[in-house]
């Protein structure tokens, strides 16, 4: 295979999503099938090895394996680059893959880990880990994607560090449907749809993202209380100011004294509280956001260049 927008891809996730009964993966490919010259490495059952760069590598296949090292590759022009299913405790570095359609992409993979390289140009997704428990994602560039930079769904428990997510992209970090989630240190501007998505995952803890340039910065959202019970503190930035959210708050007032460099304010189950004279222009989803809040008041606030001022 040669020339094609995308060489090579095998369809299975999804058609029935439980790997014990999931046969469509169960194929013979070996490495005398080519794409763009480079053999397809199509690995099942296999545990205890390291693949790197003396492979020639030019897509990568891991089914149902354990401990497997894959790194140092340079792939593209395929339906995905390196692609785990059913695979456990393995690690993917320094990866680069472009031009397909997902860069690299975990499903039904636990306590797996990606570190460095880069996921860029692809038509949909540079990283994408779906029904996956326990994932780290560190320390990679994901750039430039149609779709999004680094996507986690329904994978509780994962966590994104240290990533660089823009320009470029329509959405630089979604983390939809996955509790117990850990966010920091992550670099997430100039992406055209949305900047950092957090999405019905409760219980995330966020520190020390730096949201610039997107439009807009930050979302949250949810359907049910527990949804709304995060950890992000002020080490969280939108256009340079800090993201305040606050949860619990009785009896309390916030003002332009106390709180003199705000980006955006959420107040989750709070009473008697008073918002007053506060400016908030970070472009993000909301200037002031209030869920489950009562008997509370907003004063002289201004909230401009948000999606919504107040929510």
């Amino acid at each position: 295979m040669s020339g094609n927008t995308y060489n090579f891809a095998v369809n299975g996730y999804g058609a029935n999503d439980d790997p014990s009964v999931n046969h469509y993966y169960e194929n013979t490919i070996d490495t005398s099938n080519l794409v763009d010259g480079k053999p397809i490495y199509y690995l099942r059952n296999a545990s205890g090895q390291t693949f790197d760069s003396s492979t020639n590598a030019g897509v990568f296949y891991c089914i149902s394996c354990s401990n497997i090292e894959v790194r140092d590759l340079t792939l593209s022009k395929n339906d995905v680059g390196v692609y785990f299913y059913n695979t456990q405790n393995s690690q993917v570095e320094n990866i680069n893959s472009s031009n397909s359609s997902i860069g690299i992409s975990l499903a039904y993979s636990n306590n797996n880990t990606i570190t460095g390289g880069t996921t860029g140009q692809n038509q949909n997704v540079g990283i994408s880990v779906g029904n996956s428990i326990g994932v780290t994602v560190s320390g990679s560039n994901a750039s430039s994607n149609a779709n999004t930079g680094i996507y986690m769904d329904a994978s509780p428990g994962g966590t994104l560090s240290g990533n660089t997510v823009g320009s470029n992209n329509c959405v630089g970090i979604s983390y939809e449907d996955s509790p117990n989630g850990n966010l920091s240190g992550n670099t997430i501007n100039s992406n055209g749809c949305m900047g950092l998505w957090l999405s019905q995952s409760g219980n995330s803890s966020l520190s020390g993202n730096t949201m610039s340039g997107n439009t807009p910065n930050f979302v949250l959202d949810g359907i049910n209380d527990s949804n709304y019970e995060n950890n992000i503190d002020t080490t969280n930035l939108v256009e340079g100011s800090p993201i305040y959210y606050v949860k619990d708050a009785h009896n309390q007032t916030f003002d332009a004294s106390t709180l003199p460099n705000v980006g955006t304010f959420y107040c989750m189950n709070c009473i008697n509280v008073t918002i007053s004279g506060l400016n908030l222009n970070s472009n993000s989803d909301a200037g002031v956001y209030l869920w489950r809040t009562t008997t509370s008041s907003l004063q002289n606030v201004t909230a401009s260049g948000n999606q919504k001022g107040i929510i």
